[in-house]
């Protein structure tokens, strides 16, 4: 199986998904995708970011098999795309982090 990691930024609630180098970026694509043997580091990775109080929540969102890499629960295939509701993204409008 393969994963991603998903949190929400601290200081904005931003969704935000765990990046190569340990970075954590707002968009699914960037997202480092985990096999099932990397998780548990992964998961430390995770936890340190909150522990410094930049994110909290990170969990791992388990991936369908194939390509390309889409959420396996509606939920995270939710926090992938943005709202549901409304006529706009603030991940393309210029929110607080753009």
């Amino acid at each position: 199986m393969s994963y991603v990691i998903s949190a929400n930024r601290l200081l904005s609630g931003s969704i935000v998904f765990l990046a190569a180098d340990e970075r954590w970026s707002e968009q699914f694509e960037d997202a480092h995708i985990f096999s099932s043997d990397e998780l548990e580091d992964a998961h430390q990775i995770g936890q340190r970011a909150e522990k410094c109080n930049f994110v909290i929540g990170s969990y791992a969102v388990e991936l369908k098999a194939g390509t390309p890499a889409v959420p396996k629960r509606l939920k995270d295939s939710i926090r992938r795309t943005g709202p549901t509701v409304g006529d706009h993204n603030p991940r393309t409008l210029g929110g607080p982090e753009s």
